[in-house]
């Protein structure tokens, strides 16, 4: 019988030690603890109710806010969890952590990380992950947080750039092609259809509903398209409303936006040793609003009122979750 693999990304907004990042992150001790009680409240219950066997975080300002977060889940593992944590070059940035959460997962080896200049957050990283159920072939996981459109520099050529590390990452790092089972996921910053994504250098979409991107050898399959083209898509938060918000997976735009997003391999697409079970979102009262006035469902960021020591939100965007059958 086929077992299910939970695999979650979530870019948790600015995470940082207060004294630090004041502009950005939390500016109290209070605070901090408040977030993080918050957002281990909702990856405890981000699968059925408990955790993802896999938690990709982005905006993690320094390890030890990982190990403060950790503490906070039950977790039934008889040892600390597997994590692999890139870290921010600079002290005003963040970083990216992969962990593992379940007893489902034996190993995570870090094969290598895009970090292009020391000012620069991570904008990817690559993990080969060993599940522990015997004969079971490697996944490869990519973490993705490409560069937003913030005013400074010039974030479509630092998205391109992001484009071609990922087609030379996959084309050294899978050696057996079409076969190997590759994921990637994380928060673009761009949309499926941007031309950063599918006209790459070294990186090719053909036009239509199930978008590849084609790096050498490795075919890579976008798995979001459903969420911008069929309504049913949108419905993954209250079923109650009889016509379902479309939605934004990040604040900060009138129009539908689609940032966070799943990238499959065709061994996976083709449903040989592992395959897609599902991709959604996480929408709930403690990640998710609904504008009242365009009925769009955004993200309910985190916000601190010092008044009342207490908090409510997460983050600008929703958890994204891939469930995949081995």
């Amino acid at each position: 019988m086929r077992q299910t693999l939970n695999v979650a990304f979530w870019n948790v907004y600015n995470l940082f030690r207060e004294g630090t990042h004041i502009a950005r992150g939390p500016k109290s001790e209070a605070e901090r603890h408040g977030k993080l009680d918050a957002l281990a409240a909702v990856i405890g219950r981000m699968v059925g109710g408990t955790v993802p066997d896999i938690l990709v975080l982005a905006e993690v300002g320094d390890s030890q806010l990982i190990g403060e977060l950790i503490s906070r889940l039950k977790l039934s593992l008889r040892n600390p969890p597997l994590q692999i944590f890139e870290p921010p070059p600079a002290t005003d940035e963040t970083g990216i952590v992969v962990l593992a959460l379940t007893p489902n997962v034996a190993t995570l080896t870090r094969l290598d990380a895009e970090n292009r200049r020391s000012a620069v957050r991570p904008r990817a990283l690559s993990v080969r992950v060993t599940l522990a159920s015997p004969n079971c072939p490697p996944l490869y996981l990519i973490a993705c947080h490409w560069k937003s459109d913030r005013p400074e520099g010039n974030p479509r050529q630092d998205r391109r750039m992001s484009g071609r590390w990922l087609n030379d990452h996959l084309n050294g790092n899978a050696p057996n092609g079409k076969a190997d089972a590759v994921l990637v996921m994380g928060d673009f910053n761009a949309e499926p259809h941007a031309p950063e994504i599918c006209q790459n250098v070294g990186l090719y979409a053909a036009r239509h509903i199930h978008k590849s991107i084609r790096a050498n050898g490795v075919r890579l399959f976008n798995c979001m398209w459903p969420w911008l083209v069929d309504p049913d898509g949108w419905k993954f938060l209250d079923a109650q409303i009889d016509n379902a918000p479309q939605m934004l997976t990040s604040q900060g735009s009138s129009e539908p936006r689609i940032l966070d997003q799943v990238l499959i391999s065709r061994s996976i697409l083709k449903n040989e040793r592992f395959s897609l079970k599902r991709v959604e979102y996480l929408g709930d009262d403690s990640t998710a609003q609904t504008l009242p006035v365009l009925k769009t469902l955004v993200p309910k960021a985190w916000s601190w009122d010092d008044s009342s020591q207490s908090g409510t939100g997460t983050s600008d965007h929703f958890p994204l979750i891939a469930s995949l059958l081995y």
